[in-house]
């Protein structure tokens, strides 16, 4: 598409997902989008339906990975079961593997419907609301020596960065941020506040280096003239202990604020056991990443495993065909080397199930029971002890 048509590509979007207009969120989307990567679907000279991809870099387990990022896929409501959606998925699926991204992923606006598109949940995030008034930390956690202090959204873009690229490089299904990218997250807009009241911007230090951030918002209530209000986490990142420690402290002690909201955090959430009752938390988990597998062998090459070990692969993929067939997975902490084979399959599946385990979350013993994946129970431990990783996958932001 023409960078002049990606706005009237996003009201179509917007008027799918019945959400308003709002034209400084929208500059800061196209600002972002890639027009070679957006497509869309129309009746005549209106564009009815779309979907775009963004050029990004995933971190997967001990490494990093080019990966398609799905966004902004909707069809108008008027154009329903015309097969739109999938062509616009075909579309930007073969597109991805002609570039040579070895995955794509996506936030899944309604769960039903990218599995038949070969995608699987790979990510899980926790989302919880903490009634701080009933709230204690551990009386044994380590006091955080540091300082915080709110800075503004030009030295947040300058700062911010860095401690995200440290948190990056350690925990798979974050995305790498480019400076657009940055400056939409933090552009607090009408849509990015929800309800709620402007961002605010803190960062933690140590010895005057930043080691952490909070991004968050207020919701001033008050209930017979006793402060009632929620404060929202937008996100907090952390880079050494201290500042983990620190910013959730900070965060969860606020007058006016009895309540502490998180969404997209990891699960489980660190947060949960700084706490003397981790009940208190009682979080929510909500399928956070959607991954696809699009070059089965660079896919499964760009990450590291914890163990030295093999496998036997039968995968069927009946939209990107060139995954499908059997591959032999040699594992290990540096890699793997996957080749094709004419051996038995120890392993069947296909490629919705497999792309679970991509970031070292996938759970073998309930896709096997469900008939998802087929494995004498020998095979299926391995996969799952080949396949985990210790740091859970999330991805912090939404695309």
């Amino acid at each position: 598409m023409a960078r002049d048509e990606l706005g009237a590509l996003l009201e179509t979007v917007n008027r799918a997902f019945g959400q308003d207009d709002d034209a400084a969120y929208g500059e800061a989307s196209v600002a972002v989008m890639e027009p070679e990567r957006s497509f869309a679907a129309f009746d005549g000279d209106t564009i009815v339906g779309g979907a775009s991809a963004y050029s990004y870099t995933m971190t997967v387990p001990g490494g990093t990975c080019p990966t398609a990022g799905v966004s902004q896929v909707g069809v108008l409501p008027t154009h329903r079961r015309r097969g739109l959606l999938a062509e616009l998925m075909t579309r930007m699926l073969d597109q991805s593997a002609e570039r040579g991204e070895p995955l794509a992923a996506l936030f899944a606006s309604e769960s039903q419907i990218y599995a038949r598109f070969g995608f699987g949940v790979a990510a899980h995030d926790w989302r919880w609301t903490l009634d701080t008034t009933t709230t204690h930390f551990r009386p044994d956690l380590p006091e955080a020596a540091g300082t915080i202090r709110f800075v503004d959204r030009d030295t947040a873009l300058a700062v911010f960065p860095d401690v995200h690229d440290t948190v990056m490089c350690r925990t798979p299904g974050y995305i790498g941020r480019s400076p657009d990218l940055w400056h939409k997250l933090l552009a607090d807009t009408p849509s990015q506040r929800h309800g709620a009241g402007p961002a605010q911007l803190a960062v933690f230090e140590e010895d005057g280096t930043p080691t952490g951030f909070a991004h968050y918002r207020h919701r001033a209530a008050w209930s017979d003239s006793v402060a009632d209000g929620t404060l929202h986490v937008e996100e907090v990142a952390a880079t050494t202990q201290a500042a983990e420690i620190g910013l959730w402290r900070w965060l969860c002690s606020m007058d006016l604020f009895p309540r502490v909201t998180a969404w997209l955090r990891p699960a489980p959430d660190p947060v949960q056991a700084m706490l003397a009752d981790g009940r208190r938390l009682n979080p929510h988990v909500v399928d956070n990443l959607w991954v696809r597998v699009v070059d089965l062998p660079a896919a499964l090459s760009a990450r590291c495993y914890p163990l030295e070990g093999d496998l036997v692969l039968e995968v069927h993929d009946d939209l990107l065909a060139r995954n499908a067939g059997r591959w032999h997975v040699e594992c290990s902490p540096e890699g793997a080397d996957v080749t094709r084979t004419d051996a038995k399959a120890e392993i069947v599946t296909d490629t919705s199930a497999l792309a679970t385990f991509v970031l070292g979350a996938g759970q073998a013993a309930p896709l096997r029971a469900t008939g998802r994946l087929a494995g004498d129970p020998a095979a299926v431990a391995r996969l799952q002890a080949l396949f985990s990783w210790p740091v859970p996958a999330v991805c912090p932001f939404v695309f």
